[in-house]
């Protein structure tokens, strides 16, 4: 293992290090390589970093944080995409800050980790320790820290001294200071800064305070609570490239853009029969209120020949969480799980960064944003899923040209694409009529009851896709088809079909889909 230091008294103490803390840790938060690939001319690199650490009971979990960014005293030549704050060399500061002198980002840093059997404060100073682990490692020339624990930041700055001299033994009652181990290390570690003439800046920031910094830092904590509790309790540490930071580019299916995902416990998909199958749909903003018939809802059933990673983890877990509640109705909040930074995060670190709140099955990340919940009473769900079936049944008869005589295809594709060819390349796309002001597709419908076309108005975003998900889907090859299906002798109900390659979907408003033919004289 690398280890940089400027003589070999340091040199023991670092390792001595790996001797008390997580031994890989230190390869985790080695970023040399890293940045060594930003910083090419090799200036001094300097470190700002935020802590923060968190306790919680039953069971009794400590968990810290940690946020911040490696940077250059160089004028920015772009922007950071943190549209609340400027990077400084004291952290992030308001645009209208005095003190607010930007710098250039090298790479954020995110780490986090679990502690059992722990108190708040020994959170705190973890988060406090390994921030001092990695300035170290990766050879910083100047450090910021800012903490919002009072009890770590005056012990490291006013106390430390005092403690020192006392070899960290309560003077009055002869016993060990609380968190000696870890005042020690710090001790240690400070040493170290000191040999090397690194300058360590010392900053208090006010806890929940809406700091950039410190909000960060509190999420990375919490994330480390919810690690330890489902087991994980490997130190996390990653840093990243300043461009799309704040942004963070994600690649997934565009069909699967709806508000919710519903799926059933004990059912995990494994591709054996050559495709994945997602239920979607949007039932307003209160998941109590899914299967109840209104309007405005939609349903969507959509087929795709590669898994998403990220819910086929969510269904794996759950699944896994409670192996004895089979066919459970979970609602996933796909706004919250497709949100760049979530789903970086499980992609990443697994659904173990999912916390378990009360007897039903509701997980949330970061403690606060809810992603799965059971339905629990079922109540209308059942009825929803009768629908959903429905649904689910006539993509069935479209894909395989199944029992043609019940449905009808009706092309559309030229109502919603056009192919530019003025270009060297066909660009197929969107039509420019199909905007966010428009609510709803006018057109004639042919049914399994109908000879004669019949005027329909399909509802953008209830009987078809989503205007955003139909745009992304503009491709060469793209297909769009209003199906019909029979519901009586004089009725009929119809939704759409998206078909790109192998990918398909059908969408339909359930509770609203149905044209009744006059009755004939």
């Amino acid at each position: 293992m690398d280890i940089p230091a400027a003589n070999p008294s340091q040199r023991e103490l670092i390792e001595r290090f790996t001797m008390t803390l997580n031994e890989d840790f230190f390869r985790t938060v080695n970023f040399s390589a890293h940045l060594d690939t930003i910083n090419k001319d090799k200036d001094p690199l300097g470190l700002v970093l935020y802590t923060d650490g968190g306790w919680r009971a039953n069971p009794d979990m400590g968990g810290w944080g940690a946020h911040g960014y490696f940077y250059t005293d160089k004028e920015p030549k772009q922007g950071t995409g943190c549209k609340d704050a400027i990077l400084t060399a004291r952290g992030y500061l308001k645009k209208d800050s005095m003190e607010a002198k930007p710098v250039s980002a090298m790479g954020y840093v995110d780490m986090s980790g679990g502690i059992p059997v722990s108190t708040n404060n020994h959170a705190e100073l973890e988060a406090l320790i390994m921030s001092l682990v990695c300035g170290l490692v990766n050879n910083v020339a100047m450090l910021t820290l800012k903490l919002d624990s009072e009890y770590a930041l005056k012990g490291a700055t006013e106390r430390l001294e005092r403690m020192r001299r006392s070899n960290f033994i309560n003077p009055t009652s002869g016993s060990p200071i609380p968190n000696i181990s870890s005042w020690q290390l710090i001790s240690d570690l400070l040493t170290v800064y000191t040999e090397r003439s690194v300058p360590i800046t010392w900053l208090w920031v006010k806890g929940h305070s809406d700091s950039v910094g410190n909000n960060k830092a509190d999420l990375l904590a919490t994330r480390g609570i919810t690690m330890g509790r489902n087991g994980n309790y490997v130190y996390d540490a990653v840093c990243r490239r300043a461009p799309g930071y704040w942004n963070p580019a994600v690649e997934y299916n565009r069909l699967l853009n709806e508000s919710r995902w519903y799926f059933q416990t004990g059912r995990v998909q494994d591709g054996s029969c050559g495709y994945y199958t997602y239920y979607l749909g949007s039932h307003g903003p209160d998941d109590k209120d899914f299967g109840k018939p209104a309007s405005d809802v939609n349903y969507a059933v959509v087929r795709l020949e590669e898994k998403d990673p990220v819910l086929s983890a969510l269904e794996t877990y759950v699944t896994t969480a409670a192996p004895d509640k089979i066919n459970r109705i979970m609602i996933g909040r796909l706004d919250f799980i497709f949100n760049p930074t979530h789903y970086a995060d499980i992609l990443n670190g697994g659904a173990t960064l999912l916390m378990h709140k009360g007897p039903r099955l509701d997980f949330y990340i970061n403690d606060k944003t809810p992603l799965l919940a059971e339905l629990d009473p079922p109540r209308r769900g059942l009825d929803a899923a009768v629908e959903i079936n429905r649904l689910e049944l006539i993509l069935e008869r479209v894909i395989a040209n199944d029992e043609p005589q019940n449905y009808v295809l009706n092309d559309i594709t030229d109502l919603i694409y056009e192919t530019d060819v003025s270009k060297k390349k066909p660009v197929t796309k969107i039509k420019g009529h199909i905007d966010s002001s428009l609510s709803s597709l006018k057109l004639k419908l042919i049914s399994p009851v109908n000879v004669e076309p019949v005027e329909v108005n399909l509802t953008i975003g209830i009987d078809t896709p989503s205007r955003n998900m139909m745009a992304s889907y503009a491709a060469e090859g793209v297909r769009a088809i209003a199906v019909t299906w029979r519901e009586s002798d004089q009725a009929f109900r119809y939704g759409t079909v998206i078909m790109s390659g192998h990918n398909v979907g059908i969408w339909a408003g359930a509770y609203s889909n149905i044209r009744i033919l006059p009755t004939k004289s």
